[in-house]
């Protein structure tokens, strides 16, 4: 595929520009996105387009093309975004609220769920871009 040799390209020129004992590691999204003040300066989420429990509106590009993009998916689907990961589980492992539960309204109800679960359009396309 084209876009798998373009990055590879990328990559080798990347990598030919560190110095010897540096790396430069993939990440396919903001390390802690989501978590506290993970923003600087810092912005409280649930916004007016978002309504992320995690994300704030400051996290969406500002040109006016994609915070409408956000608002009319919202509008279209008639809720936000509900993305859920099992949770993996271990004998440390609370039991939390079931999977399959109607999506939570507060940061409080989200973090007792059985699964992992994302509100917000960052957490799936704004992830792994090209």
């Amino acid at each position: 595929l084209r876009v798998e040799r373009n990055m590879r390209i990328r990559r080798a020129r990347l990598i030919a520009a560190l110095r010897p004992g540096e790396i430069c590691p993939t990440l396919p999204c903001f390390p802690m996105m989501g978590c506290g003040d993970f923003t600087v300066p810092a912005a409280a989420p649930n916004g007016d387009k978002m309504r992320s429990l995690f994300i704030p509106d400051a996290c969406i590009n500002p040109h006016p093309r994609f915070g409408t993009l956000v608002q009319n998916i919202r509008q279209r689907r008639g809720s936000k975004v509900d993305i859920r990961v099992p949770r993996f589980k271990d004998k440390n492992t609370p039991q939390g609220t079931p999977a399959g539960c109607p999506a939570p309204s507060t940061l409080e109800e989200a973090l007792k769920m059985d699964e992992v679960y994302m509100d917000a359009m960052a957490f799936g396309m704004g992830c792994c871009c090209l």
